[in-house]
Order: structure tokens, then sequence, then C-alpha cells
């Protein structure tokens, strides 16, 4: 599925009442098994892409806001993490929706509408630090995620407050394995 794809799905589930329009909503389209994600320019769930989030003209002028999330299982689609296509998908949840909320307008082509917050230094997204930085560091992928306290997969983001990678499982700060 092409980003256009995605696009229209969104535009066909808003359309037919399927989902309500909400100009604070994130429309969140996560594909089937076997379904390979191509965002364009060589980018595709086959080769790494997880993921991504962007925004479209609802033809007023107004930001549609969506994410399309590979199916990523063990077989090369996606990002395999843990083996478990569910937490997989889970923490490609939480990455994009983390950086829709931080860059909504990311890819908008709406005047007025761009690039939000983008660290310039590492070249990334507030989702897109933790791993690099951890990989870098030696430390295996799995120290990027952590379960939240509904047993769902999150990864951890960057705080500038605390200066690590965290993620609150529980109402109480819990810090990222190896930093301190």
């Amino acid at each position: 599925m092409t980003d256009a794809d995605i696009q229209k799905a969104v535009k066909t589930a808003l359309a037919q009442g399927q989902v309500t329009k909400d100009a604070q909503g994130l429309y969140t389209v996560v594909l089937p098994p076997g379904t390979v994600l191509d965002a364009g320019g060589g980018a595709t769930s086959k080769g790494g892409l997880g993921g991504y989030h962007g925004s479209f003209d609802d033809g007023h002028g107004n930001p549609i806001y969506y994410a399309a999330i590979a199916y990523s299982d063990t077989k090369g689609n996606g990002i395999n993490f843990d083996g478990k296509p569910q937490d997989n998908i889970n923490i490609t949840e939480s990455h994009e929706w983390m950086e829709a909320m931080t860059d909504p307008d990311v890819n908008s082509t709406i005047p007025g509408r761009g690039l939000g917050w983008y660290d310039d230094v590492a070249d990334g997204e507030i989702g897109d630090l933790m791993m690099p930085q951890e990989l870098q560091a030696g430390r295996p992928i799995s120290q990027s995620f952590e379960k939240d306290a509904g047993g769902f997969m999150q990864q951890m983001e960057w705080s500038n407050k605390d200066k690590l990678f965290e993620i609150d499982t529980t109402g109480n700060r819990t810090k990222a394995a190896g930093n301190s």
C-alpha cells in the first residue's frame, strides 16, 4: 500500500461514516499481515519501515492527520522488536502517535503548515531518537520499549526534564536500562 492508498482509505472511512471526523483526530491504518507498506522514495516495510504519520488537506485547507502501520512480523515485514506481531504493532503505533503529537504536519502541503518539533542535530523526530542511541551504545533494541500499565508495549521517549529515555508505565517514572 502506498501513501496515496492510505490517504484514500482514511478519506473513504470518513466519507462513509465509519469514523467520525475530528479536527484533533489521528486516523490510524494498520495493514493486514503480508501487506507491504510503501512510503515512497524506496522506503518500504520490507526494508525496515514500521510505519509513518502525516497529514493531508481535507479540501478546505484543514489537515486530516493519519498514521500508517505495517503488520510487523518475523518474516521480514516491518520492524521485528520481540518476535510478537502485536507487540511490534503497538511499539510502532506508540512511536508514530508520539511523533504525530509533537510534529503533526511533517509532510503537509497546506500553506503555513510544516515541520514542527525536529532535532536538527540528531536528524529526527522525537520517536526517531531512541533506537539509534540505544544501538550505538551497544544495547539491544529491546531496551527501547516497555509494557505500559495496560500490558501494551510502548516505545520509550526522551525526557528533556529527566535527561533520559523513559515511559510512565505505572504513574511512576521509570528509567531506561543502561541510562543513569
